[in-house]
């Protein structure tokens, strides 16, 4: 049985200091690394966060660049973190792109293999068709460029999505717990299913059995 790191630095009446949320938080991650291939990840390009009149929209909404290490892309499944870091950027009047507001998004991901990762996503607000030939436009926010880069130093990836290690610590929590969540309802239903069996098996061994010949 894993021994809990945890418990012991927690039972304490002083602020904790940050390599020993590093400690807390890879204790949790060894928790669950062996069962992160069979939890009900989220597919990255799915993150909504592209805005427009009508809503939020995934982020492979609009075809974009992409710069990404290894086999990292969109379709990477991952636990993402709750929330992300935006920075608006206004360009300077009397330039070609006087009206354009962009945009950096920043926010960390775990991915299948245990291994922390950030993503940063450029946007860009736009005018579009409400629908096509419409001619009516809408205002549109579409990613321009994604990197999505492995990190493995989580001092590191908390400063870069301007983040806390308390907050991935409590993130992870709560993935474990939607996880156990998941997990019971998928015991309830086949244990439903194993007491029908049960029941029908019973009603058969009630029925006489045919005569012989």
């Amino acid at each position: 049985m894993q021994t809990n790191i945890t418990l012991g630095i927690l039972v304490r009446q002083t602020p904790l200091a940050d390599t020993e949320w590093e400690k807390i938080i890879l204790d949790r991650l060894e928790l669950i690394k062996d069962d992160l291939r069979r939890m009900p990840l989220e597919v990255l390009g799915d993150r909504k966060m592209l805005v427009d009149q009508f809503g939020i929209h995934s982020l492979a909404t609009h075809p974009c660049s992409r710069e990404s290490d290894g086999d990292l892309s969109l379709t990477t499944k991952v636990i993402f973190s709750e929330e992300h870091h935006s920075e608006h950027v206004y360009p300077e009047p009397g330039t070609s792109d006087g009206h354009a507001i962009s945009a950096i998004h920043k926010f960390w991901g775990l991915t299948r293999l245990g291994r922390w990762i950030t993503v940063e996503v450029h946007t860009i607000y736009r005018d579009e068709e409400s629908h096509a030939g419409s001619g009516r436009m809408k205002k549109a926010q579409v990613a321009q460029q994604v990197y999505i880069r492995y990190c493995d130093n989580l001092p590191q990836l908390c400063t870069f999505c301007h983040t806390t290690l308390q907050r991935v610590w409590k993130r992870l929590g709560e993935v474990i717990k939607e996880c156990a969540a998941y997990r019971k309802g998928l015991y309830e239903e086949v244990q439903e299913w194993a007491t029908r069996v049960e029941q029908e098996e019973e009603l058969v061994g009630m029925i006489p059995n045919p005569p012989k010949e």
